[in-house]
Formats: C-alpha cells, structure tokens, sequence
C-alpha cells in the first residue's frame, strides 16, 4: 500500500535550510513501494509539495494523458516539470529545502509539515496559521461537499448507512448555524 500522511508537525530550518521529516510521515514510506527520497515542487498556494517517487511517478502519468499542444498546458508543464526536485533524506532524517524554493513560497525558519493523505505540504509557520485560521468557517460544508458521509451518533449517516448526504440542516449545525 502506498504511503498515506496526516497531521502535522512545526519545526525550524537549520542554518543550512535543512529539516528533519518527523518520523511519523517517514515511519509509513516503504521503500519498495514508495522509492526513497522526495520530489518537492512549489504548489499553486503558498507552499511546498513532497512527494515520494512513486506518487510522483503516479502524477507524471496522469498528465502524459493530457491533449498536448496548447501555450497553456506547456506552461504548466514548465511550473510543475521545471521546479522540480528530486531531494534526498540524510542518516538524521533531514532534507534539504532548495533556496529558490524557500523564497518562492516565503519560507524563512519556523515551518509547518502537513500531512495530506498522498503528499507532505512545508509551509511557513505564520501563513499555515492563517490558512488554517481563514478556512475553519467552511470546515463543516466541505466535510459534506468532499465526503458526503457524516458519521453521527444516532443518525441515518453513521457507518453502514450508506452513501447518503447530510441534509441541510445538519450541515449548518456543524457550522454552528441555524436555519
């Protein structure tokens, strides 16, 4: 099974742009399934993407479907194929964040390492903040546009209901709004 990562952790960079990945995320890589090492690549929000090499590879041929000919999607190509990096993890666990990379994305030393479920995203400490801080108003609608279950005691939703969706006014109680 591929790696699968959640949670997150703050650290700093070293002097060096250097972090160590926490032991969490690299405990769930298997070498044989994974390969060893990242790719990392500026994202289209304010951050840094890790991948392991095969999710990597799983994303390269996604896009070799992908009509070609357009200014579009060369540019794209350029912005996801021309920042990318293959980094390696040292005998502490630590990789080297590339100086070009930490200035795109505004990286100086305190960071955050999200886990998010086929990918390692490295934030700066204050925009993960903010970014997180700015979308706990929608949480609750997400949960019901992206999963469509909401396991609730008690409810029609719970496991084994099947694929049903939260009708409004549950999804508005988990905003803490009424109808």
């Amino acid at each position: 099974m591929p790696a699968r990562f959640m949670g997150n952790h703050e650290h700093g960079l070293d002097d060096k742009g250097r972090v160590i990945i926490p032991s969490k995320f690299r405990d769930v890589i298997d070498p044989e399934v994974d390969g060893s090492g990242f790719v990392i690549t500026p994202a289209p929000e304010e951050c840094l993407l890790l991948y392991t090499p095969a999710e990597w590879e799983n994303i390269c041929q996604s896009i070799a479907g992908v009509p070609r000919g357009s200014s579009q999607y060369r540019a794209f190509q350029r912005q996801l194929y021309g920042m990318a990096e293959e980094i390696k993890l040292d005998r502490q666990g630590r990789i080297l964040v590339p100086e070009r990379m930490r200035k795109t994305v505004h990286i100086d030393k305190e960071i955050v390492i999200a886990g998010v479920y086929d990918r390692l995203e490295i934030w700066a400490k204050p925009t993960w903040e903010a970014m997180i801080s700015a979308g706990r108003g929608t949480f609750g609608r997400q949960m019901e546009d992206y999963l469509g279950v909401m396991a609730q005691p008690g409810s029609q939703h719970g496991p084994g209901a099947g694929p049903a969706l939260l009708g409004t006014d549950d999804a508005h109680s988990l905003e803490g709004e009424t109808d």
